[in-house]
């Protein structure tokens, strides 16, 4: 398997711990077996670090919205990357005797995702400049030539003008979603 799978006891401690789980954790399967998963992973939501128990008792709805935008995982090797986890408990008799926790590498699907907002924001501002410029143009055409235009030159400046607003919101848009 590429991601990695763990499998937990009634207690939270690891079972099974395979070779993926291994490699992205930069831990040996050997010395996590029988810890607690929290001794071992260790899992942040932005600078916060969410205990297993506490993310496996979340709500469906919050787990789903955890697993999409990923948690950070501060590996053995320094690195932190960012892992989509799912947990499932294991029922036996109707009784909770574990889970299976698996792990998929999101870095670069996150990393690109924040590549694409940082370039919709860099180019919603470097939209601004000419079109602040083609506004303030049309603001001074209008006011200084605009009693002196035919009606068809005073139809085109004046969707010239509204084209112009309709880019700005269209930009403060751009900027907004990047910033949410």
């Amino acid at each position: 398997l590429t991601d990695g799978v763990i499998s937990l006891d009634a207690n939270n401690a690891i079972l099974i711990f395979n070779k993926a789980a291994a490699k992205l954790t930069g831990l040996e399967t050997q010395d996590v077996l029988g810890k607690n998963i929290d001794d071992v992973l260790h899992l942040y939501e932005w600078e916060d670090r969410i205990a297993f128990a506490t993310y496996n008792d979340q709500s469906e709805t919050m787990i789903q919205k955890l697993r999409d935008k990923g948690l950070t995982l501060h590996t053995n090797r320094g690195e932190h990357i960012t892992v989509a986890l799912t947990a499932n408990p294991i029922i036996t008799d109707g009784k909770r005797t574990g889970s299976l926790v698996t792990m998929h590498d999101i870095t670069q699907e996150h990393d690109l995702e924040e590549m694409k907002l940082d370039f919709v924001s860099m180019a919603a501002h470097e939209l601004r400049t000419p079109l602040t410029a083609i506004r303030g143009y049309a603001s001074l055409l209008e006011t200084q030539q605009g009693r002196k235009l035919d009606t068809r030159g005073k139809e085109f400046l004046r969707r010239l003008i509204i084209n112009s607003e309709n880019l700005g919101n269209l930009i403060d848009n751009l900027l907004s979603v990047s910033k949410i």
